[in-house]
């Protein structure tokens, strides 16, 4: 996930004249072939198929790889793949998280997959769509996401499952 910033902070600063364009064409050219393995290899392919917060940050990782080398197939397919796949799997009308609810760790795992579903919307809108505005004909979106997760974050003990096995004093961060 760290890897993210690195892709993001490229992007900025790509066009300053003081880049090296051979350097930034083996930048380039390393995370398209990282992509390659996200997409290809058997890790890869379980992470992006797992039904929890780490088939979110899977998509979350190959949309911001794929913004770099403009690589506007996987774009889309990330964006698809929000639309369909993660939204509609992990996400049930409250705007809750059932599969992260049910770990051991439910609060941080919530908190965690509402953020990366909501740097998919961020790094996914553009002019054409808005991700952020997107919802599924019940009302399930980010808004509704954010607007459960809320109050649990202002006042943690209202929150109505089990607390973290590890960390739970240190939540929200």
């Amino acid at each position: 996930i760290q890897l993210m910033e690195v892709a993001q902070g490229i992007i900025v600063m790509q066009d300053a004249k003081t880049v090296n364009r051979k350097t930034l064409g083996l930048i380039k050219k390393w995370f398209a072939d990282y992509l390659t393995w996200l997409t290809t290899h058997p890790y890869g392919k379980d992470e992006m198929n797992a039904e929890n917060n780490h088939g979110t940050c899977w998509t979350m990782q190959v949309a911001s790889f794929a913004r770099l080398p403009d690589n506007k197939a996987l774009l889309e397919f990330c964006s698809n793949r929000y639309k369909t796949v993660l939204l509609p799997t992990q996400m049930i009308a409250d705007g809750s998280f059932p599969r992260e609810t049910k770990r051991t760790k439910p609060y941080g795992y919530s908190l965690f997959n509402l953020d990366a579903m909501a740097i998919l919307c961020q790094i996914l809108s553009d002019e054409k769509e808005d991700l952020w505005t997107f919802q599924l004909s019940d009302g399930r979106s980010i808004k509704k996401g954010i607007e459960y997760l809320y109050p649990f974050v202002v006042e943690k003990s209202l929150w109505p499952f089990q607390k973290d096995v590890m960390y739970w004093d240190d939540w929200p961060v």
